[in-house]
């Protein structure tokens, strides 16, 4: 009898043991994917798994290519991402540079719009056009930040359509570099292989001049006393503005 008493009480301080316990609440631990409380031992497992980082675990680009106005093709689409992030996250941010960048220096990108949403596992963002980076961040309770990896809007565009994206935007530059605009001894020279519509404007914001120019043109400047002019330009492509020293 009391070797039995004996080999009970072996049992029990077994079963009270972290060591002998820990496997089956693992085992447990994993398949609910949750804190496993052990009442025998008194104390918390934590989730080993539980994502400290924000992580997009899925990305769909869901777009359309279109012709501006009958010349420029352009391609826009919602971003849908699937994300996983901090317990203690309080907002999420996205972030993203401006469009229709083609190798830019990533190590110095800019991201100039950044629109808040509530705490989600699933993003639907519209209106994103080709050419864009972009990235999520999570503000956590604590005012920590926690950003994403950088991706790139063109890496999800079908190669076909990215082709023709990036063909149509070189063909776009050569015809900006065959435009341009100088000043010398107080005459505005323009230059331009194609039509482009011109208005210049003093520091002030004072318009000076406004109108059609095709082929080559020449403004006179004598009247003006400002140091610096405005010059934008349109053509049916682009637009651009620049600044330019009267002289």
């Amino acid at each position: 009898m009391k070797f039995i008493v004996s080999l009970i009480s072996i049992i029990l301080l077994g079963v009270n043991c972290p060591h002998a316990s820990a496997q089956s609440v693992q085992k447990k631990y994993l398949h609910h994917d949750e804190t496993i409380e052990n009442p025998a031992c008194d104390e918390t497992i934590t989730d080993s798994a539980t994502n400290d980082k924000l992580i997009i675990q899925n990305i769909a680009y869901n777009y359309q290519l279109f012709s501006d106005n009958g010349a420029r093709i352009d391609c826009c689409g919602t971003l849908d991402l699937s994300i996983s992030f901090p317990q203690n996250t309080s907002i999420l941010i996205f972030e993203r540079t401006r469009s229709h960048l083609i190798d830019p220096d990533t190590s110095n990108l800019k991201f100039l719009i950044k629109s808040e949403y509530p705490v989600t596992t699933n993003l639907s963002i519209p209106e994103i056009y080709w050419g864009t980076y972009f990235r999520l961040c999570a503000i956590l309770y604590d005012g920590t930040r926690i950003c994403s990896p950088i991706y790139y809007i063109n890496d999800y565009i079908e190669k076909t359509d990215l082709d023709e994206l990036l063909k149509a935007s070189a063909l776009e530059e050569i015809g900006l570099d065959k435009i341009s605009l100088h000043i010398r001894n107080k005459r505005l020279h323009v230059n331009t292989p194609k039509l482009l519509y011109l208005s210049i404007f003093d520091i002030h914001g004072k318009s000076i001049f406004s109108g059609n120019i095709q082929q080559s043109s020449v403004i006179p400047l004598d009247h003006l006393d400002t140091p610096i002019i405005i010059a934008r330009y349109r053509t049916q492509n682009i637009i651009k503005t620049t600044k330019l020293q009267v002289q």
